[in-house]
């Protein structure tokens, strides 16, 4: 009995506790279309969605691969939000950016969750001019939107590429069943377990 009791128990907790096992993905916006320099306005990928909040377009001749986001030349700031299509929660894990023209941007990571601020971090953009760099997210807490945004002072050249943003969806717990029913469930298993044990003394 204390062997069907046990295993009650573990198929009640993976009930309760159900998974979905985490994926990372990366959004390399490799089925980008429009001409180089149109707006960007948005763009899914792997469950997620990109939304251009001014100042970044199209490039279809640098990235990493080509194409990507840039901030054209003599723009001043731009940003983009990642949210999971439908909704839901991620982690933020990377971004390759690049300084195309050495204008040394600022660049910036805003992490949110149900509107609060859970991150922010940022600094100049001092990388060789047309290299791509791969930056780690400064943190791993779970939130909803992700807003990835550049801003420097002066005219000049293309500022700024954003290429392969890495990010996990938040597993999410399986459905719960109704405490009656995991009772009535509970109720049925403890039954017949008593029952196993009386007619095992029986025949003992």
């Amino acid at each position: 009995m204390s062997k069907l009791l046990s295993s009650f128990a573990a198929a009640t907790f993976a009930v309760l506790v159900g998974i979905a096992p985490a994926h990372a993905s990366t959004i390399t916006f490799s089925a980008l279309a429009g001409p180089n320099g149109a707006p960007f306005g948005s763009y899914s990928e792997a469950g997620f969605t990109v939304t251009g909040g001014g100042g970044f377009v199209l490039a279809t001749a640098f990235g990493n691969p080509v194409p990507d986001l840039f901030g054209p030349a003599d723009s001043a700031s731009g940003s983009i939000s990642v949210q999971v299509t439908g909704g839901g929660n991620f982690t933020f894990n990377a971004v390759d950016l690049a300084n195309p023209t050495g204008r040394n941007p600022n660049y910036l990571f805003s992490g949110f969750l149900g509107g609060n601020p859970v991150f922010s971090s940022g600094a100049v953009l001092n990388t060789a001019a047309g290299v791509f760099v791969n930056f780690l997210s400064p943190s791993n807490s779970p939130i909803d939107n992700l807003v990835i945004s550049y801003s420097v002072g002066g005219s000049g050249g293309s500022v700024i590429n954003v290429d392969n943003i890495g990010v996990t969806a938040v597993p999410t717990a399986a459905a719960v069943p109704e405490p009656a029913s995991l009772l009535l469930l509970g109720t049925g298993l403890v039954s017949v377990g008593a029952r196993r044990w009386r007619n095992r003394r029986q025949r003992s």
